[in-house]
């Protein structure tokens, strides 16, 4: 069968490093909620724009029906759409470890700063 890539995708992490530590404080989330509202956060910002552009994606019909995008399970798809395409790009960012599995993230250029220093820190922490 040849080599299969298998790119495993947590959507709420994806979105989450795409958005500064001030937007976490700005409202309350209700629980159940958090990926619809992150979705609607990065789309608020601009970052999928960003995003699309530092993979090299010139997609402005996709961008546009990712930004109208309502329903819960088909954003749940163009996030795991967008962790395909970070990693078939070369970009993403890929976290974890062998014990516990691996996920692919947004390209760190992109991250939020308390991302970056977050992992950083983690990396201090295992001498890396």
């Amino acid at each position: 069968m040849g080599d299969v890539a298998i790119v495993e995708a947590f959507p709420n992490a994806f979105l989450g490093v795409l958005l500064p530590d001030q937007t976490f404080t700005k409202s309350q989330i209700l629980r159940g909620k958090k990926f619809d509202w992150m979705y609607e956060q990065v789309v608020e910002v601009g970052r999928f724009r960003e995003l699309l552009a530092v993979i090299g994606w010139d997609a402005p019909d996709l961008l546009q029906r990712m930004e109208a995008e309502r329903d819960h399970e088909k954003r749940a798809a163009y996030i795991c759409l967008l962790t395909a395409a970070c990693a078939a790009s070369g970009r993403a960012e890929v976290v974890g470890d062998a014990a516990s599995g691996w996920i692919w993230l947004p390209p760190a250029i992109l991250w939020a700063a308390w991302a970056v220093e977050a992992a950083t820190r983690n990396l201090r922490m295992i001498g890396v």
